[in-house]
């Protein structure tokens, strides 16, 4: 059985995500707005992350992230191993393979994208840090649902909506428990536009030493580009850096 989480944490950390390079500041009516909350409920949250240090109110009703936020970011440059051992290993596979790269985590809702390297070109696909990814319909989330014990994945996939994003979308629960067992038995996972209709990927899995998914690391670009000698080509590449990975990881 699973340890419950904590959803006031979870809500609190959905209201942080709510800010971004394009939105630097929130409101009341924006939390209730995107998070469906009422306006008691949003000012509450709103008060408790002002009170820790998280945000802070720099006019009546606005709220922008706070000082507390800037020191857990330095902190987590200087002492994450995401920054020493995955984000090198990631940079050079994009220089390699001239395909933006990402790193990714399990999150309540979906994959969270939590490192990345950008292709060297003049066009390029790009996914920000923090980026929640669809479990059904993206590679990175379905090798997290095939890494799952049975009990898990059959309660992850009633949790979330199989939303149809366009007609490759798998969205029919036996054709994905198809889907996935064959990810569990190739070892890697694919996106041919099944999210986005231009945008295919390739992720597999870095594993700790008892074989647990610790992370997913996946190759993603426009969809024209991979063809199947490519996919070959990547998941070689992809599986070679996982091994670094997992190797740097742990010593």
């Amino acid at each position: 059985m699973s340890t419950p989480l904590n959803a006031s944490l979870l809500r609190g950390f959905s209201i942080l995500s709510l800010f971004s390079d394009q939105r630097n500041e929130i409101s009341v009516a924006v939390v209730c707005s995107e998070l469906n909350l009422n306006a008691a409920t949003a000012h509450r949250f709103l008060t408790t992350l002002e009170e820790v240090g998280v945000i802070f109110s720099h006019a009546r009703g606005k709220y922008s992230l706070g000082l507390r936020m800037s020191e857990y970011g330095a902190l987590a440059q200087r002492t994450s191993p995401l920054v020493s051992t995955v984000q090198p290993v990631i940079d050079r596979l994009a220089m390699e393979l001239d395909e933006a790269v990402m790193v990714a985590r399990a999150a309540s809702s979906g994959v969270m994208c939590v490192a990345t390297a950008q292709a060297n070109r003049a066009i390029a696909v790009n996914v920000k840090i923090g980026t929640i990814l669809d479990y059904h319909a993206t590679a990175q989330g379905k090798l997290w649902l095939a890494h799952m014990h049975a009990e898990q994945r059959d309660r992850k996939i009633k949790q979330i909506s199989l939303k149809p994003f366009n007609p490759d979308t798998i969205i029919d629960t036996n054709n994905l428990l198809a889907e996935l067992e064959r990810v569990k038995q190739q070892g890697y996972a694919t996106n041919l536009g099944e999210r986005e209709p231009d945008i295919a990927a390739v992720a597999v899995p870095v594993v700790s030493k008892k074989g647990e998914l610790i992370l997913t690391l996946s190759v993603f670009g426009m969809r024209h580009r991979f063809a199947p000698d490519f996919i070959d080509h990547v998941r070689k590449k992809l599986e070679q850096a996982a091994r670094i990975i997992r190797a740097s990881y742990y010593t």
